[in-house]
């Protein structure tokens, strides 16, 4: 093998990889693995808000509940005083029966504000049991999709790992000069320094190959033929 396919099979060796290693590098991507952690995260603060939300409504129950506790023992009081026979004057009755009508008016407002607040906790508690489950099963499809991603990247290592060692191979034979010059190309036109010529066609620009040109590139030797159009290394 002359070495200018010797370079043409090093270049496209040089191809595969960067195909490889740019899957490598998108597969992530390509699962949608961002995508699905982000929902996850997502769906916590939701939990997490509603477990704030549940937390502060139950204080909230309890607190009026209380209130209303002691409401009726108050209230209670009042009326033993005002039926119990001990207090006889117009005055004082009436400001019992007033004190009695407030604490009444006050222990519905508080069995109001509970009511309110546990049809309140209810909700949340039945979204709380809604976004466990979506997190439950998010969760299992992220475990699934990483398992997929892990073991296509395991493959594709091995894949990457394979190329570099037919790459290696291909550095080990081919003239040192013509590498470096290979490599001062890639700087400039990417991995499509050497191209082949087909029909008398340039692969790189598509352009005319001038018959003078084909005919040196049909005399295979150790001189380098470059495309007068776009300047890339020419192989047949």
């Amino acid at each position: 093998m002359s070495n200018m396919a010797l370079l043409f099979n090093y270049q496209e060796t040089r191809r595969r990889l960067l195909a490889v290693e740019d899957k490598i590098a998108g597969l992530e991507s390509a699962l949608n693995m961002g995508m699905l952690r982000e929902r996850l995260q997502k769906i916590r603060k939701e939990m997490a808000s509603c477990q704030e939300a549940i937390s502060f409504l139950q204080k909230e129950v309890k607190k009026y509940e209380d209130e209303c506790s002691n409401l009726v023992e108050h209230r209670q009081q009042a009326e033993a005083a005002l039926y119990g026979g001990r207090v006889s004057l117009p005055k004082e009755l009436s400001q019992l029966e007033r004190k009695i009508n407030e604490y009444k008016r006050k222990e519905t407002e508080n069995e109001d504000r509970i009511l309110l607040d546990l049809l309140d906790l209810e909700k949340n508690q039945d979204k709380l049991v809604e976004l466990e489950e979506s997190r439950n099963k998010l969760g299992r499809k992220l475990a699934k999709v990483k398992k997929s991603f892990l073991r296509e990247k395991d493959q594709l290592t091995t894949e990457a790992k394979q190329i570099q060692e037919e790459i290696r191979v291909f550095e080990a034979v081919l003239p040192a000069d013509l590498q470096e010059r290979f490599t001062r190309m890639t700087a400039k036109m990417g991995l499509t320094v050497i191209v082949e010529v087909k029909e008398g066609i340039c692969g790189g620009c598509h352009q005319v190959v001038s018959p003078a040109i084909q005919e040196r590139l049909k005399k295979e030797g150790p001189e380098v033929i470059t495309c007068e159009n776009c300047g890339r290394l020419l192989y047949v």
